[in-house]
């Protein structure tokens, strides 16, 4: 059962991804005139943890929330993913998370990331991912 989505539009060609903790995220590409293939997956990075969400990122990366920390994967050309994953941040009791696929420029802010039920800033600063802080939760129990 999906447990969790995302999607973007980039070079008019828009990108889903739906996740599902045990078996992984599984992603597709549709254009205006309707579907550009079959499904891909599952892809699971996250080794011996759970996909708890998928997203895609900047430069047409693939970023996952595994239970031990943000990674990401490469899409290139031909819509395959790179072999081998990248641990961008080690994060414990990951739950859910979201990523900017364009960033702006004037910011290092790059997403938010939902960990032991607080929502928390993610940052870039040079090639490394870092957590910017808390940020105030619309309610008490909000997700």
């Amino acid at each position: 059962m999906p447990e969790g989505m995302g999607c973007e539009t980039f070079n008019n060609v828009t990108r889903i991804v739906i996740t599902d903790q045990h078996a992984g995220a599984y992603f597709e590409f549709y254009s205006g005139s309707g579907r550009l293939g079959s499904w891909h997956g599952p892809v699971k990075p996250c080794e011996q943890s759970l996909t708890r969400a998928a997203d895609f990122g900047p430069l047409g990366s693939l970023w996952f929330a595994c239970e031990d920390g943000l990674w990401r994967m490469w899409l290139d050309e031909a819509k395959q993913l790179s072999q081998q994953p990248e641990r961008l941040m080690k994060l414990d009791n990951l739950e859910l998370f979201a990523v900017d696929s364009e960033p702006p420029a004037y910011s290092n802010l790059i997403g938010l990331a939902k960990i032991r039920g607080s929502l928390v800033a993610i940052e870039k600063r040079g090639d490394r991912y870092t957590l910017a802080g808390t940020i105030s939760a619309p309610a008490k129990n909000w997700i």
